[in-house]
C-alpha cells in the first residue's frame, strides 16, 4: 500500500486482554458506527502486510495470517448486515487492516473513522511488537499466545462500530478476559446492536 498514515487524535478504540478482568479504561467506553448507515465497505488485506507480525514464533507469515484476519472480518460480515468485501489494492480513502508495531500493552486496535459521510474508512492493525507471538491454532494463552483470528474477530467488532464488553457478559468476542472458543463467533447481542446501526 502507498500510505499508512494514521491520525492517532482519533483513536476508535483497542483490544487490550487482560488476565481474569477487564481493566477498562472509560475513554475506549466507546461506539463509533459508520455515519452512512448501510454497513458497506471493502477492507484492503494484502498478506504482506502482515509479514512484521509473529505467528506461532515467526515471523514473514503473512499468507498465513491474512487468511485468518479475513475470517474475522467474515464472522462479523456473514452474521449481521455489514457487508465487507476484502479487497488487495489499497488506494487513499479505503478501509485497511495491516501489522504494525503498537505498545506491548495491545494486541490490535481499530482506529477511525476518517472521511466524509458516505466515504468513511478505518484501520484495523495488529501488533508487531517482537514481544507478542500469536498462534493460529491450539490453546490461547494470555498475550503469549493469544489466537490471532478471535483478536482479528474482536477488532472487526470495533470496526462495525461496537465498544469493549458490549453486552456483557453474553458477548464474549467484545470482552478481553477470555481466550475460550466464544470468542470466535459474533453474539446476539453484538448482532442486534450492529444490525440497529446498518440496512
Amino acid at each position: 500500500m502507498t500510505t499508512k498514515t494514521i491520525k492517532t487524535n482519533a483513536i476508535l478504540t483497542s483490544i487490550m486482554l487482560a488476565v481474569g478482568i477487564s481493566m477498562i479504561p472509560s475513554a475506549f467506553s466507546i461506539e463509533y458506527p459508520f455515519l452512512n448507515g448501510d454497513g458497506t465497505h471493502d477492507v484492503c488485506i494484502i498478506s504482506s502486510d502482515f509479514n512484521g507480525v509473529k505467528l506461532n514464533g515467526n515471523t514473514n507469515q503473512g499468507s498465513t495470517i491474512a487468511p485468518l484476519v479475513e475470517n474475522g472480518m467474515d464472522e462479523v460480515g456473514d452474521n449481521t448486515n455489514m457487508s465487507l468485501t476484502k479487497i488487495t489494492s489499497c488506494s487513499s480513502g479505503k478501509s485497511v487492516a495491516y501489522g504494525s508495531w503498537l505498545s506491548s500493552s495491545y494486541l490490535g486496535s481499530t482506529q477511525g473513522p476518517f472521511g466524509s459521510t458516505g466515504n468513511q474508512y478505518k484501520y484495523v492493525k495488529f501488533n508487531t511488537n517482537s514481544a507478542v507471538n500469536f498462534a493460529n491454532s491450539g490453546s490461547c494463552q494470555w498475550y503469549q499466545n493469544p489466537n490471532l483470528e478471535y483478536v482479528a474477530n474482536h477488532e472487526f467488532g470495533h470496526f462495525a462500530g461496537l465498544d469493549l464488553a458490549h453486552g456483557s457478559p453474553s458477548s464474549p468476542t467484545m470482552n478481553e478476559a477470555s481466550c475460550g472458543s466464544a470468542y470466535a463467533s459474533i453474539k446476539t447481542n453484538d448482532i442486534n446492536k450492529i444490525n440497529g446501526w446498518y440496512n
